[in-house]
């Protein structure tokens, strides 16, 4: 487990365990304030806690199965089962640099998981006041492959906090965990605590999501232009809420495609007011 630390943030990253952002915490007068909840009795896998990649996907894909081009990508998968949000966050990162402030890691596909040659990079960085989650991927072969990115981040949230965004589509997720095709409904999006536990898929409007407690906004996340989809899970302990950046919607990484020998990156910045 590394650290990165400075007069605003502390985090604690473990690399070997998925690229997991273990946990971040605001520094203050009276102590430390929980931003991405630490997980419970080191358990990881199923946790309501920490922050882990969406890489190369987000969201189930049924039987493996996804559409491609003109056909359908299977993924090893048993029969009647899906697979939940990549391989990303279940295999081990190599350390490319780690400073008091910043940590970079790196992953290497094709994988037993996903079939497409892709070269992955991802930092955690605090400076000043803020703190950024940054996601690169470049495509090993001269034809296009799918490739999503995305991060799933638990956030301590509490009786009195309150979130907003603005959204343009939306559509709640059923009780096993798929989205509905999503409807057009532009609005600014508010979600508390006693809304009680739910997962909704949007396509996001742009802005800053703001996280607020009572009167007033403790923080903004501001998404990169690359960030199409935002997933909000409001947990069933209703004491965390994920907020899911990604860069194409839910169950569908064919819709994010990296051309022949390209890149693509998505960054997401915690900015505390």
């Amino acid at each position: 487990m590394l650290s990165i630390e400075n007069d605003y943030f502390i985090g604690q990253v473990n690399p070997q365990q998925g690229a997991r952002l273990l946990s971040l915490q605001r520094k203050q007068r009276g102590g430390l304030e929980p931003i991405v909840l630490a997980p419970c009795e080191g358990q990881l896998i199923g946790q309501k806690a920490t922050a882990f990649p969406l890489i190369p996907f987000g969201g189930r894909l049924q039987d493996g199965i996804f559409a491609w081009q003109d056909g359908n990508i299977r993924l090893p998968c048993q029969p009647g089962q899906c697979i939940l949000h990549g391989d990303g966050s279940r295999r081990p990162w190599n350390i490319h640099d780690h400073t008091p402030e910043s940590i970079t890691m790196g992953l290497e596909y094709p994988s037993q998981g996903w079939p497409f040659p892709a070269r992955i990079q991802m930092r955690y960085l605090v400076r000043g006041p803020s703190f950024k989650a940054i996601f690169y991927v470049r495509n090993l072969s001269a034809s296009p492959i799918p490739f999503g990115l995305g991060w799933h981040p638990y956030f301590a949230f509490a009786k009195d906090h309150w979130l907003t965004l603005n959204v343009k589509d939306r559509a709640k997720l059923t009780a096993s965990g798929f989205s509905p095709k999503l409807r057009p409904e532009p609005r600014i999006q508010t979600f508390s605590a006693g809304d009680g536990p739910a997962t909704w898929q949007f396509r996001f409007g742009g802005g800053s999501i703001q996280m607020g407690r009572g009167a007033s906004a403790m923080y903004d996340i501001v998404c990169s232009s690359s960030v199409d989809h935002v997933v909000i899970h409001l947990a069933p302990n209703q004491d965390s809420i994920a907020i899911e950046p990604m860069s194409h919607p839910l169950h569908d990484p064919g819709a994010s495609v990296v051309p022949g020998n390209g890149r693509k990156s998505m960054a997401v910045m915690l900015r505390l007011r």
